[in-house]
């Protein structure tokens, strides 16, 4: 892996990974994060066993947010027949 994320606090010389954040609230932010993380593997910063270990994750998060959307349509369905009938 690489260590572009790595800080050195100049007070103590200890050095710190810094935090990434990608905005992961959809299935279209998923895919987009997917394909950065492809990228990076084909250009070498990132090993292809951390790849797949972060697409597997990514997988994973992208059933859930589908399975909640999901869920909320149902609900918004059941509600109106409830009100139909």
């Amino acid at each position: 892996m690489s260590n572009k994320n790595l800080t050195i606090d100049g007070e103590t010389g200890k050095s710190f990974a810094l935090r990434y954040r990608a905005k992961l609230d959809s299935v279209s932010d998923v895919r987009r994060e997917v394909a950065r993380i492809y990228r990076e593997a084909r250009s070498g910063v990132i090993d292809s066993a951390e790849c797949s270990r972060l697409a597997f994750v990514l997988k994973t998060l992208s059933g859930m947010i589908e399975s909640g959307d999901l869920e909320r349509r149902l609900e918004i369905l059941e509600n109106t027949h409830e009100n139909v009938s």
